[in-house]
Order: C-alpha cells, then sequence, then structure tokens
C-alpha cells in the first residue's frame, strides 16, 4: 500500500483546496480583495505543493533508511512494488497526486466528484507507469547470469535446441514436470534465457518515472491556473 500513498495528498489537499471555495462561494470575496486571484492562488497552490515535494522527498529517504536493514532491498528492483516509494520517485507522485486533485476540483467545482476524479486517475497512472520494464531497452542473456540477482525481469523463458523460444512453464519433451525439469531440459540442449533491466539502470529509471508524472504535473497545473484565473465567476 506504501505507493499509494501519496493519493491522500491529492485527496485531502488538492481536490478541497478549490472546489471547496467554489462550494461556499467564499472565491468571490477572496478575488474582489486587492490582491489578485493569480497571486491567491501561487500562494495557496504554490505552499502545498511546496509541502506536498518534501512529504514525497520525506517518505523515499524514510523508506529506503529502513530497506537498509534488508540486504539487497534498497536501490533495488528485487521489489517492484517498492520502485515508486524510494528516492525521488515519492516527490514525484505526491506532486502530480495533489495537482491532479487541484485540477479535478477547479474543472467540476465540488469536492466530492473531485475526490473521485483524483482517485480514479491516479489508480490509472499507477496501472500505467507499471510498463516502467520499458524504459530502457532490457538487457538479454543465456545461461545462468549473477547479474540478473535484483533486477527487474521482464521475461523468462528457454531457447529449444533448434532456436525457438518458448515459457520455462512449458512442458519439454522427454522431461519431468516439476523438480529435475531444468537439469533435464539443459541436458536435452534447451538453454534458459532472461531478459532484464539491470540494479545499475535504478537511478536512471527513477528519474525518468520522475520525469514522466513532473510533466504530466505541468499540464494538470496549466488545467488549474488557466481554470482559476480566467474564469469569470
Amino acid at each position: 500500500m506504501v505507493p499509494f500513498i501519496p493519493l491522500l495528498a491529492g485527496v485531502f489537499w488538492g481536490a478541497p483546496l478549490l472546489a471547496r471555495e467554489y462550494e461556499r462561494n467564499t472565491h468571490q470575496l477572496a478575488w474582489t480583495q486587492s490582491v489578485g486571484r493569480g497571486h491567491w492562488l501561487a500562494v495557496k497552490f504554490g505552499v502545498l505543493a511546496g509541502c506536498a515535494m518534501l512529504a514525497g522527498l520525506a517518505s523515499g529517504q524514510m523508506f529506503g533508511a529502513w530497506l537498509d536493514m534488508f540486504p539487497g532491498k534498497a536501490e533495488s528492483f528485487a521489489e517492484t512494488s517498492y520502485f515508486g516509494a524510494l528516492g525521488v520517485a515519492p516527490a514525484a507522485w505526491w506532486l502530480f497526486a495533489f495537482t491532479l486533485g487541484t485540477a479535478a476540483g477547479v474543472l467540476v467545482r465540488k469536492t466530492l466528484p473531485a475526490i473521485a476524479i483524483t482517485v480514479a486517475v491516479f489508480l490509472a497512472a499507477a496501472i500505467a507507469l507499471l510498463l516502467r520494464p520499458h524504459y530502457a531497452e532490457p538487457v538479454r542473456t543465456l545461461g545462468p547470469d549473477a547479474a540478473t540477482k535484483g533486477a527487474l525481469i521482464v521475461k523468462l523463458g528457454r531457447v529449444t535446441p533448434d532456436g525457438r523460444e518458448m515459457s520455462s512453464l512449458d512442458n519439454v519433451p522427454g522431461c519431468p514436470v516439476g523438480i529435475g525439469k531444468s537439469a533435464c531440459a539443459l541436458a536435452a540442449g534447451y538453454q534458459d534465457f532472461t531478459v532484464y533491466q539491470p540494479v545499475d539502470r535504478f537511478w536512471r529509471f527513477q528519474w525518468t518515472e520522475a520525469g514522466i508524472l513532473l510533466a504530466a504535473t505541468a499540464v494538470l497545473g496549466g488545467v488549474a491556473v488557466g481554470g482559476t484565473v480566467r474564469r469569470r465567476r
């Protein structure tokens, strides 16, 4: 559940930020004062956005420090569910969730619908970024390879003696199912292959994911600001 903690920033900070103002009509009072709505939004949005980023960085550091107690867990792909909760990615996730909630509040002007949209879009983004194994061209190796330890495994399989690929779960003709299958397949001329992303790409992938999220955040921020500043009422 750790990768979904940033959603709280969108639900409790972002979605009500402007939607609640619209529901209560307090935005009309705020925007008729000497402070313009652009400045008003910059202060409210900027402060909470900064808090969201700092919260993300802090959570990533704390979770990473906790994982350091378990050898091979931190800064590796051993547990793919941990990736978005480590390093710089959490800061991007928190900021994305907060900005998403704010943009949803501007568009629908109702807190509960804005929360529902925030949850739905955040979950969709989390599912879409499970494509992180394809952030870079993966490495392919035949036979045992020590570099696959802690790596992000993209595909496992076997190469038949005639060069065809098959799943590692497929039956090998003449070999028993279960214990002894791998040794029998090797003796029969089959070779295991692994397609993976090496551990040394961890930080490269961290910055790639952060960049994707920040680009999406910039678009959502434009929606929030444009929808607030240009709206007449």
